[in-house]
C-alpha cells in the first residue's frame, strides 16, 4: 500500500507520522492489484516490519504461547488460564497473524455460534424480503471507496457482496438492532481484517451487541447503531465524554467556533473511528479498547483531543473542520502509541466513574445513533427515524441523501440550508 514519504521537518516524530498515513491518499495506478485482507492488509496498513527487534519479541512471545494445541483452543486457554497477561497483550498489540483470533477470543464469539444459522440468513430470498436490503446495497458501494479504487474489479464485487450479506444477516437475525449509519463501516473493516471471514464477521459483530465485554470493569456494552426500544438515551457516550472533558480548553473553544459535537466527537464513538482516522490507527485503537473495556472509548477520544489541542488555538470554524479532517490522512497526528499512552496515564475522575454506574447498572449499555437526517424536501434530505423498529424508513432516497450519508451528513446539510436560505433573500 504506498504511503508517502516522510517529508523533512523539525517537528519531532514526523517521520512516524508520515508512514503512518492513511492508504485512502493512494493513488490509483492503471494496473489493479488484489485485494490485500486478514495479515496482508494489517502488514500494509502498519508498515510491518516482522525482522525489527520489537516485532520479533512481541511475535516469539504469541508464538510461546499459542503453540502445541488448536488455534481456537490456545487462545481461549491463554485468556482462561492467563487472563490479565492476555488482554494486556491484546491491548498492546498481537503481531497481524494472530489479532483477528484474540479479537474473536475477546469478545467471545465462540460462546454465541450457532452452526448453520448464517447461511440460512444470507439466501437471495432472505435480501429480497429485508426491509433495509435498499439502503444496505447502496451504502455498501461506498465502503472504502478510495481504498478499493486500485484493486481488482473482481475482489473489489466480492467485498461489497460480503458486507451486504453479513448486514442482511444482521438486520434479519437481531431486527431489535436493525441496520444503522455506520454499521457497513464496521463490518468493512471487520471483513479486511479478518481475511473475508463473513460468517466470522457476522458472529463477531452479535458479540459485539450482546454486552459489555467480562473483563471491563465498567460492563459497558457499545452496540454501534442499535434501535431498541428499552435503549438509554442515545447522548450517553457523549455525556461521559463531557464530563470527562468538563473544564478543557480546546473543548470550550471548539465549542465556541461551533464546531458541534456531531461533527466529530459522536461520529468518531459511533463508528469506532473509522473513516475518521487511518486504517492503521484503527487496528491500535480497536486493540487498545478490546484489551482495556469499552469505556477506553471514551477515554482515548480525549486523549487524542489532548494530544493535538495546539492545532486548534486560534482557529476558526473552517480551520478546525479541515484539522480534523486531515486526521484521516494521519495529518497533524502523533503516533497510536503516542496517543494510546496519553489514554493510559488520564486519572478517570469520580464523577466518570459514577455517571457510568448510574447508567450502567445491569452492566449492559446499548448506545443508539443519532437521528443524522434533518426533514428538509427542498434538498431531497430524507428524515429521521420514523419507524420504532427501523433506523430509517424504507423509502427510495435521492442522491443528494446519499451523499449526505458518506460525507459529513451535518456539514451538507448546513451548506445545503444555507445555500437555501440564501436564495430566498
Amino acid at each position: 500500500m504506498g504511503c508517502s514519504e516522510a517529508k523533512p521537518t523539525a517537528e519531532p516524530n514526523s517521520a512516524n507520522k508520515d508512514t503512518l498515513k492513511n492508504t485512502l491518499q493512494r493513488k490509483d495506478s492503471s494496473s489493479k492489484r488484489t485485494l490485500p485482507t486478514g495479515t496482508s492488509f494489517q502488514e500494509e496498513v502498519l508498515l510491518y516490519n516482522p525482522n525489527s527487534n520489537e516485532e520479533k519479541f512481541k511475535s516469539q512471545k504469541w508464538d510461546a504461547k499459542l503453540q502445541n494445541s488448536s488455534y481456537d483452543k490456545a487462545f481461549l486457554n491463554w485468556r482462561n488460564e492467563y487472563g490479565d497477561d492476555f488482554f494486556k497483550s491484546v491491548k498492546s498489540g498481537p503481531p497481524p497473524k494472530y489479532r483477528w483470533a484474540a479479537w474473536k477470543t475477546v469478545l467471545e464469539v465462540s460462546k454465541i455460534w450457532e452452526e448453520g444459522v448464517y447461511q440460512t440468513l444470507v439466501t437471495e430470498e432472505v435480501k429480497k424480503t429485508a426491509k433495509c436490503f435498499h439502503l444496505i446495497k447502496a451504502d455498501s458501494q461506498y465502503v472504502f471507496h478510495d481504498y478499493l479504487s486500485s484493486v481488482r474489479t473482481s475482489d473489489k464485487n466480492e467485498m461489497i457482496s460480503k458486507v451486504e450479506n453479513v448486514l442482511v444477516a444482521i438486520t434479519v437475525h437481531k431486527p431489535e438492532v436493525g441496520y444503522g449509519p455506520g454499521m457497513n463501516y464496521i463490518v468493512a473493516f471487520m471483513l479486511l481484517v479478518s481475511g473475508m471471514k463473513e460468517e466470522e464477521v457476522f458472529w463477531a459483530f452479535m458479540a459485539f451487541c450482546k454486552g459489555g465485554l467480562s473483563h471491563d470493569k465498567f460492563k459497558l456494552c457499545i452496540a454501534n447503531n442499535v434501535y431498541a426500544k428499552d435503549s438509554p438515551k442515545p447522548d450517553f457516550l457523549l455525556s461521559a465524554f463531557n464530563i470527562l472533558c468538563e473544564a478543557d480548553k480546546l473543548r470550550l473553544h471548539l465549542d465556541q467556533v461551533k464546531v458541534t459535537d456531531k461533527l466529530w466527537i459522536y461520529s468518531w464513538m459511533l463508528k469506532m473511528y473509522l473513516t475518521f482516522f487511518p486504517f492503521g490507527y484503527c487496528l491500535r485503537f480497536w486493540d487498545y479498547v478490546l484489551g482495556s473495556g469499552f469505556a477506553q472509548v471514551v477515554v482515548l477520544s480525549a486523549a487524542i483531543l489532548k494530544s493535538t489541542m495546539q492545532l486548534f488555538q486560534d482557529k476558526n470554524f473552517t480551520q478546525c473542520y479541515h484539522i480534523l479532517n486531515s486526521f484521516k490522512h494521519g495529518d497533524n497526528l502523533p503516533t497510536p502509541e503516542e496517543i494510546i499512552a496519553i489514554a493510559e496515564d488520564t486519572k478517570l475522575s469520580a464523577d466518570f466513574k459514577d455517571f457510568i454506574a448510574e447508567n450502567n447498572p445491569d452492566g449492559r449499555v446499548i448506545v443508539e445513533a443519532p437521528q443524522i437526517y434533518e426533514v428538509v424536501e427542498e434538498t431531497g434530505i430524507m428524515a429521521g427515524l420514523e419507524d420504532e423498529h427501523l433506523p430509517r424508513p424504507s423509502i427510495p432516497v435521492s442522491y443528494t441523501h446519499l451523499r449526505a450519508h458518506e460525507t459529513d451528513s451535518y456539514l451538507v446539510c448546513r451548506l445545503l440550508l444555507e445555500k437555501k436560505k440564501k436564495k430566498k433573500k
